[in-house]
C-alpha cells in the first residue's frame, strides 16, 4: 500500500500506480511485496517498476504513460519473435532466384 494511504494523508489515483508496480514486481519475482528488481529483468521493465514504486506520488507515472510503455515493449517483443521465426524458416529456391535477379 502506498505510503500516503498508510499515513492517512490525502491521495489520488497514483496510489493505484504504486499498487500496480508492486503487483507486477510480485508476478515477475514470485516473491512478496517488497520491491526488488532481479538481474535478468529487462531494463525498460525495471525502469517502469521503479517509477511505479516511487514514494512521492508526483514522481509516479500516469497509467496512460505506463500503457504506452507496455505497448511499446509488447511490440518490440513481437517484432523480435517475428525476426527469429524468419531466420528459422527454410530458404526457398524462389527467394534465392529473386535475390540474384
Amino acid at each position: 500500500m502506498a505510503r500516503e494511504v498508510l499515513k492517512h494523508k490525502p491521495y489520488d489515483h497514483k496510489v493505484d500506480v504504486f499498487s500496480f508496480g508492486v503487483l507486477q514486481g510480485e508476478l515477475l519475482t514470485g516473491k512478496g511485496p517488497r520491491p526488488t528488481i532481479l538481474r535478468h529483468t529487462p531494463p525498460k521493465l525495471g525502469e517502469l517498476l521503479e517509477r511505479c514504486w516511487q514514494q512521492g506520488s508526483s514522481l509516479r507515472s500516469e497509467f496512460s504513460k505506463i500503457l504506452n510503455i507496455l505497448r511499446h515493449m509488447a511490440k518490440r517483443v513481437a517484432d523480435e519473435r517475428m525476426d527469429r521465426q524468419k531466420r528459422k524458416s527454410p530458404i526457398r529456391v524462389s527467394t534465392i532466384v529473386q535475390s540474384i535477379n
